[in-house]
């Protein structure tokens, strides 16, 4: 027996919208093998000559912190957080080329820091951006 609204007449039959179709995924970035080293995210380097906090690779600067971000202005926004937090006598004992967030790169799939020539090379080498460009320097805007 067919459905009744509340005037009693039949009830419309239920007619569900059309699938919108599927968007292709981006493609993923490689994965990381010992053999093959791929650049992660962008990265800014501070040289704060202290060995602290305890390093939890080899491959993380002896000295200093290193700012993460999905672009290098997220970095700077971090890095720009963490100087706020400093005393005059810590932010004395820092090159201000440093603190001004000078020193830009990216992270690597083996945790390490590498200026924005070797990422190029990096990238490149990965297939993460296209071999035609001739500037020799990534930026984030090349990754993604």
């Amino acid at each position: 027996m067919a459905e009744k609204n509340l005037h009693g007449d039949p009830a419309p039959t239920r007619v569900d919208p059309p699938t919108p179709p599927r968007t292709p995924r981006a493609p993923r970035a490689p994965r990381a093998s010992d053999d093959q080293e791929w650049v992660i995210c962008s990265a800014i380097y501070v040289d704060t000559g202290k060995d602290t906090p305890e390093r939890r690779t080899r491959s993380y600067p002896k000295t200093g912190l290193v700012f993460g971000g999905w672009r290098h202005a997220d970095c700077f926004v971090a890095l720009t957080a963490w100087a706020e937090r400093l005393t005059d006598a810590e932010r004395l004992a820092i090159d201000p080329w440093h603190l001004r967030g000078n020193v830009q790169g990216f992270l690597t799939s083996r945790g390490r820091f590498v200026r924005r020539e070797e990422a190029y090379s990096l990238a490149q080498a990965a297939g993460q951006i296209p071999d035609q460009q001739p500037i020799g320097r990534l930026f984030s805007e090349d990754l993604y």
